[in-house]
């Protein structure tokens, strides 16, 4: 049938997956049986569904080596102390100053430092945006004088990015009508280099592994789990706290991307068999603290909840240290860790916990 009504078609079948776990696949690319099925899952079809990461320009990052030549002597008894701009045309057609160089003193063939600029400041990701670069004669007073300008985009200057010099006239649109006056000196691009950003899909198609490391603050800040106004208490509606909410949130979009969907689960701040802990398993063993996706995660610190005794202060130093052992213990070089601290606020081994971080801060 011909029909847009999808009513009016057979279905062949549903399936149903999220984007992480096909973004998750080096390949980007998941097959899924189609359901219901007869017998065994596919037997009545498979669909192959592809992701492609769609890039607009803004991770590109461009970097530039520009002189001049011939430049017009602005000074009376030295040659110009010439400094550029570099302006983005705007949709409304007015002018945003993006980049000023440094200024060079006495030449008419200043060579300026290479820069270096996102795509995304310099043309907003637009390779067709209109750049204008001014060039001035450097005063100590501010009033810097006005050598000449050009126009060009990123398009244009990609093409220098094989070796090739590019070359502009700056023109001062106060001497054009001047008998023999061709222009006010060249801005010269000597080498162009574009590069993009690494992001995450680019490490994910790489083969890099995520863990995650949840730590829960069981302290008595947090209130009597029994009461509505603790971040401990159970909706008896939904099952969910504070808590769990914050873990699910997270770990629902990481654990696609954890190969082995095992998350370790840490507790602090409560008496676990009346002696006060600031480090301990949720899942009860201190040997493999690893809990089984999130919804092992969650199970663990309900147990937990109902087991300990909420208790004082709130240190973070000993949890952030174990999660960061354990990450150097199972981790090689493609993989990654992810530390979640839920907590109600206050710290108290304010110094000890700095000390974690700069130690964490220095691990592969």
């Amino acid at each position: 049938s011909d029909s847009p009504d999808l009513g009016d078609h057979d279905s062949l079948g549903t399936a149903e997956c999220s984007l992480a776990q096909i973004l998750a696949t080096q390949e980007n690319k998941v097959s899924l049986p189609l359901s219901p099925y007869h017998h065994t899952p596919g037997d009545c079809g498979l669909l192959l569904v592809r992701a492609v990461e769609v890039s607009d320009g803004t991770r590109d990052r461009v970097t530039l080596d520009l002189t001049a030549q011939n430049l017009d002597k602005k000074d009376l008894f030295s040659e110009s102390d010439p400094f550029y701009c570099v302006y983005r045309r705007n949709e409304d057609g007015t002018d945003t100053l993006v980049y000023r160089s440094e200024w060079i003193k006495d030449t008419a063939s200043p060579d300026w430092a290479p820069i270096t600029l996102d795509c995304a400041k310099l043309c907003l990701g637009d390779w067709a945006r209109n750049l204008r670069i001014e060039v001035y004669d450097w005063d100590m007073d501010g009033g810097h004088d006005f050598i000449g300008d050009c126009n060009t985009c990123m398009d244009e200057l990609a093409q220098g990015e094989d070796f090739q010099i590019l070359q502009w006239d700056l023109i001062n649109p106060k001497k054009v009508e001047r008998k023999g006056y061709k222009n006010s000196g060249q801005i010269v691009v000597k080498s162009v280099k574009i590069e993009q950003d690494t992001t995450f899909l680019d490490y994910v198609r790489g083969g890099l592994k995520i863990n995650l490391s949840v730590a829960v603050d069981m302290t008595g800040s947090n209130g009597d789990p029994d009461s509505p106004d603790s971040l401990h208490y159970v909706n008896p509606r939904t099952g969910e706290n504070a808590y769990t909410t914050a873990i699910r949130t997270v770990g629902d979009i990481l654990q696609d991307y954890d190969y082995d969907k095992k998350i370790v689960g840490l507790g602090f701040g409560s008496k676990v068999g009346g002696v006060l802990s600031h480090c301990f398993p949720l899942n009860g063993n201190p040997r493999n603290p690893y809990c089984k996706g999130v919804d092992g995660l969650v199970t663990s610190y309900m147990d937990t909840l109902n087991s300990v005794t909420l208790a004082e202060p709130t240190c973070y130093s000993q949890v952030l240290q174990f999660a960061s052992d354990e990450s150097v213990r199972s981790s090689n070089e493609v993989e990654y860790t992810v530390i979640l601290l839920i907590t109600d606020g206050g710290v108290t081994d304010f110094v000890e916990t700095k000390q974690a971080l700069v130690q964490m801060s220095k691990q592969p």
